[in-house]
């Protein structure tokens, strides 16, 4: 099928990932989320670097390791002072990056996770033409129920999104990796 109306959107997170974690605190799973502070600590030529999280019911605290045991040599200055100064950019990029939370064997709350999506190449999609093609570009991996996509992008209920996705009049197209 050829597709004559193409929209490209990509997800972007809007905030940290949530993770799920046994709470000392509370005695059972429970879910954390960043504090947006980065906790930076010397042991004699080494650092270790942690993004803060706490306990949502309540506060306990879980430092995720950003950096264990490493050479300063190796931080890049500029990276090694945005820890200092709790940057709002580098606690973004440490709390969405996915290696960081497998390498931690941490649980993202996906349950969680809020989000935007964001039009990159929109068009007016006629909803009476059936050569609707929206393609998403989900490099944070976001769960997203391409019903849902449908009709926020659309301006349609969940319910005539599903139609049209079974009638083949829309499409979905779901990229892992940001364009």
């Amino acid at each position: 099928m050829s597709y004559v109306n193409i929209m490209e959107y990509e997800v972007i997170p809007t905030e940290t990932f949530k993770i799920i974690r046994g709470c000392a605190g509370c005695g059972c799973k429970q879910i954390f989320s960043s504090k947006a502070n980065f906790r930076v600590n010397a042991n004699g030529n080494h650092l270790d670097v942690w993004l803060i999280y706490g306990c949502e019911k309540c506060g306990h605290t879980y430092n995720l390791p950003v950096y264990e045991r490493i050479n300063p040599a190796k931080i890049a200055e500029k990276e090694y002072r945005s820890f200092l100064s709790n940057d709002k950019d580098m606690v973004f990029k440490v709390g969405t990056d996915k290696t960081i939370f497998a390498r931690n064997k941490a649980e993202i709350a996906r349950k969680e996770i809020r989000y935007q999506i964001v039009p990159l190449k929109e068009c007016k999609a006629a909803l009476e033409s059936n050569n609707i093609m929206i393609k998403l570009y989900n490099s944070y991996d976001i769960p997203i129920r391409a019903d849902k996509l449908v009709a926020e992008i659309l301006k349609v209920t969940r319910n005539e999104a599903k139609k049209l996705l079974a009638e083949g009049r829309v499409s979905v197209c779901v990229e892992n990796k940001a364009k």
